[in-house]
This record gives structure tokens, sequence and C-alpha cells, in this order.
């Protein structure tokens, strides 16, 4: 098949995720304090603002990264909150083999950053390697829900910084700026979109997946798709079948392609035959390592098709932290000719 001319996309592309030698991905090497909290937007794929942020050392090597917002008031930690997250972020730790955690606290209000670090260090104990409370420009060590004498660190100086930039690894301004990536288009796209739905009549099932197979073309590379083509393929992911053919197509080596391609899908989809593709676009950033952008899709296909299955099994990825290097076995299960995808549920 003839190949179509690459397109580089203009919307963000997703972040690469923390070093991992094991699967191809950039190793970064941190000396000081400053390094790793100059290395944790890196890590995240934005600027943590107000949160809670969890790195799981093996070793040396990073091996999770994990963040939840951080509440202000000095009372939204009660009725054991605080307890509750420090003990979710020390069994994910354990889950993924980490023999150490690092935690810090990104927020401008340092006492109330210090006092959930206090819980969290009470419930980790010999787990935790530091705890730090950070307003981006200066970090204190904390020690029993104390913060000592605040460092400066500058991650525009950083070497760490400098070499995670020339491997590529990219980062947004906030959490928002993720959450716009996977956003729906202005209505005007999506009505020209949703008018051109009834050009593509459903086909039989072997028709269908035939079909896709030409329009996915194994995400060999980038390239942008027609509003025709979007509405084809919304058309045809009304297919549970036809849509779990696109997902296992999905390896870690096409993930960014598959990213890409069903971004657009997912950003120009009408509501009504939006949650396919959002779903697919989250399974995309969960294969490539983007945990922060899936679970903006999971949070898109919770609010328009709450009930759909693929958004469920989304939240439950981010929830239970699933590693993306499973999804290779979980594939190979899924396709396999005695394991049939469920389609019980949309």
């Amino acid at each position: 098949m003839r190949r179509r001319r690459s397109h580089r996309p203009s919307r963000p592309r997703r972040h690469r995720p923390a070093a991992d030698a094991a699967n191809d991905l950039p190793v970064v090497r941190a000396s000081s304090p400053g390094d790793l909290l100059s290395l944790i937007p890196y890590l995240l794929g934005f600027q943590p603002e107000e949160s809670l942020v969890m790195l799981a050392f093996a070793g040396k090597r990073v091996v999770f990264t994990a963040r939840v917002d951080l509440p202000v008031p000095a009372n939204a930690f009660e009725h054991g909150t605080a307890e509750l997250v420090a003990e979710h972020f020390a069994g994910l730790a354990r889950h993924h083999g980490a023999d150490g955690v690092l935690l810090a606290a990104f927020t401008r209000h340092e006492a109330e950053g210090a006092a959930v670090l206090g819980v969290a260090q009470e419930v980790c104990g010999g787990l935790l390697l530091s705890a730090w409370v950070s307003d981006g420009q200066t970090f204190c060590a904390v020690h029993h829900g104390v913060a000592g004498p605040a460092e400066p660190y500058d991650p525009q100086t950083s070497a760490a910084v400098a070499t995670a930039v020339y491997e590529g690894m990219t980062v947004l301004p906030s959490r928002d700026d993720v959450a716009a990536s996977a956003a729906a288009d202005p209505p005007e796209r999506r009505t020209r979109v949703k008018e051109l739905l009834g050009r593509f009549p459903a086909r039989q099932m072997t028709e269908a997946q035939e079909r896709l197979d030409e329009l996915v073309d194994g995400y060999a590379e980038l390239r942008l798709l027609s509003e025709d083509e979007i509405a084809e393929l919304l058309v045809l992911c009304r297919d549970l079948a036809v849509r779990d053919r696109a997902w296992t197509v999905m390896s870690r080596d096409n993930a960014d392609v598959a990213l890409d391609f069903w971004g657009q899908v997912a950003r120009a989809a009408p509501l009504d035959d939006s949650a396919p593709a959002v779903s697919l676009m989250g399974m995309a950033a969960w294969v490539s390592g983007n945990g922060a952008l899936m679970l903006c899709c999971a949070d898109r296909v919770a609010v328009e098709h709450p009930r759909y299955s693929m958004g469920q099994l989304l939240m439950d990825l981010a929830v239970s932290s699933v590693h993306p290097k499973e999804w290779e076995e979980i594939r190979h299960h899924l396709t396999d000719d005695d394991h049939g995808v469920d389609h019980s549920a949309a």
C-alpha cells in the first residue's frame, strides 16, 4: 500500500515517561535534590501545581510515578484521607517492585504540604527515602511534618533537565493543558463531521475490519486525517469488534502514532459518537506511557458516556496504575483465538 505523506501535528505531543532502559526510553541521571525536583514535570508531562507526587525507585532507577491533587485547607485531610493516599502510594510502589519512594509536595502552602508529608512519612516508614515540599524554585526537606530550611534550585540550569530535553521529553504548563489536548474541537467542526456520518453505511464485519485496516495502516506513520476519514472511522467503530481491532493493533512501538491518529478522531467526534474514539485515544496514551492524558480521556468519557465500558476500563487502569509494559501480554490475550474480547457492554 502506498504510504501517505507524513504529517507533524500542531497539537502537543505526548511526553516521554520515566526513564526505563529496558523499554528503550531515555536514561536521565540526577545528581541532586534540585535535579530530581526539576525532572518531575518531565516524568509527569506537565508542571505540577498543588500536587503530591511520588517517585518509586528500584535501586537508583525510577520505576513508577504517581500524582494526586493536594488539598490546600488544613482540614482537608481529616478522616484518614491522608493515610489512605499514602497507603495507596506505598501499595503501588511495592506492586511495581520498588524498594524506596520519594515524596514531593508542590504547593504554595508550605505548612499544609509539610503536614501531608508528615502523615505520609508515618505510613510509608522505611520505604520512604526523602520527603520534600517545593514551590517550584525552592524546596525544604520535611521531617515529622515540619519543613526545614529552604534551599534554592533552578530547573533552567539543571543538567538533568538539559538531558531530558535533548532526549525528547517535553512538559506542558499545567494539567489543564494536558486535558485540552483531549478536549473536543469547536462545535462547527464537530457539526461538519456529524453531517458526513450518513455517507458511510454500516458494513459487514469482515468488510468493516478490512476497511479499518486500510485506514489505520498499522499506525505506520503520522498523517493528517480528512474529515471524511474521521467520519468513516467513527461509523466503523460503532461496531465493538471493529473498535477492538483498532485497539489491539496498538503496540508500544506504534503508540505515538496511534495516539495522534485517535486524538484527531476524538477531538472532531460529535458527542453521540465520541466514546469509541476518546477511549481509543486514552488507550494509546496509556500504551505510550502518558498516564496524565489517559486519565483526561477517561474523565471525558465519564462525562459524555458514563456507562461506556472501555471508558470505565481506562479509569480502572488509571486507579490501579497498571504499567503500560503489561499491554503486550494483555494484547496477546485479547487476540488469542481462545480468548475473545468481551463485548457484553458498550
